[in-house]
């Protein structure tokens, strides 16, 4: 599995896939804008970002780029089912970043 360093912590991996998903594809720039659009109508709204499957994958870097690029102070994450996105260091980034987060999965 290729391993993608992290933009804001260089020691911290992303698997290549899902960091490629995100930010190769239309995803990101769509997901950017629209949680944009809901902060000019709630700008002290709190962000909860949550998916399934690889979609909570997904999530937890749409998390991350809403904490770090779009300046969000109050960022929550839940994910069911989510395999692990990057090592131990982007868990340690990633769990730093978060006010709240929970990722639940099957008997573990």
């Amino acid at each position: 599995n290729r391993m993608w360093p992290f933009p804001e912590a260089p020691h911290a991996l992303v698997h290549a896939g899902f960091y490629n998903m995100w930010t190769l594809s239309d995803l990101k720039p769509n997901m950017t804008r629209a949680i944009q659009a809901l902060l000019q109508q709630h700008p002290d709204a709190s962000l909860y970002v949550t998916g399934h499957s690889m979609g909570g994958a997904l999530a937890q870097l749409c998390a991350l780029d809403a904490r770090f690029y779009l300046n969000i102070s109050e960022v929550h994450s839940l994910t069911f089912g989510s395999p692990r996105v990057g090592n131990v260091a982007f868990q340690q980034l990633f769990n730093s970043a978060m006010n709240e987060s929970w990722r639940f999965t099957h008997n573990r």
